[in-house]
């Protein structure tokens, strides 16, 4: 069995369609294995156009459904995922990925960071999990400089009460930040100018669309450029 794992913030009006091209191109090279295709959308509501894509007329074509989860439906059960921080570790990644969609002043933005590391520290978890999943929640929490030393401080203190030391591996991930987000300055300056060899010259509000994506996206988009017979077909 193959199990093929699509995570989107949106789905967009061609989603559906690259769930199709990514379910018949895997099947090409694999036909004789089962295969189960699952999108996850993070950031949207459940709509009737999710999970399905159709090319039909008068009853004939292509009709291809797929799994969808939306992980805005835990929004309103923040207390649910919270209970079960201690038994599922994708737990505290759903409250990280919630928080960081949320809109939310940068002081609440650190009491949702404050409390999922909280949550954290009483899991049971052992030290390499605690620090894998601390290294999701701060790339997904990012906080200014003087609030994130806030945070530090205040994780000292709990540390101290606990008997931890993570907060040593946290500067450390302070310092990989750092150098990611040299590499994804390298990254967006690179697709800038791929987009203007093959589209023209971009607009400012494209080019700070750009600057202002995340490593993630930036993959994506420089992935479309390849078979993209548009700007748009690119950054939808």
């Amino acid at each position: 069995m193959l199990i093929h794992i699509e995570v989107q913030g949106k789905a967009g009006a061609r989603f559906s369609h690259r769930m199709f091209q990514y379910y018949y191109r895997i099947h090409e090279h694999y036909p004789e294995i089962e295969l189960i295709t699952l999108a996850v959308i993070t950031n949207q509501r459940a709509r009737a156009a999710h999970g399905v894509y159709a090319r039909e007329r008068d009853g004939f074509g292509v009709r291809f459904c797929y799994r969808v989860h939306h992980l805005q439906q835990w929004a309103d059960q923040l207390a649910v995922l919270k209970a079960r921080v201690a038994t599922n570790p994708f737990a505290v990644v759903a409250l990280a990925q919630l928080a960081a969609h949320r809109r939310s002043s940068d002081p609440e933005r650190k009491a949702s960071k404050r409390e999922i590391i909280w949550l954290l520290y009483d899991s049971g978890y052992g030290r390499d999990e605690i620090l894998a999943l601390l290294r999701f929640i701060d790339r997904m929490l990012r906080l200014p400089p003087t609030l994130e030393q806030e945070l530090r401080s205040e994780l000292i203190a709990l540390e101290e009460q606990k008997k931890m030391s993570y907060v040593m591996s946290i500067e450390r991930m302070a310092e990989e930040r750092g150098e990611a987000r040299g590499e994804q300055r390298g990254e967006a300056r690179m697709l800038t100018r791929q987009l203007t060899l093959k589209f023209g010259p971009l607009s400012p509000e494209t080019q700070q669309r750009i600057s202002e994506a995340d490593a993630d996206t930036l993959l994506t988009w420089s992935e479309r450029i390849l078979t993209a017979d548009s700007l748009e077909a690119v950054l939808h």
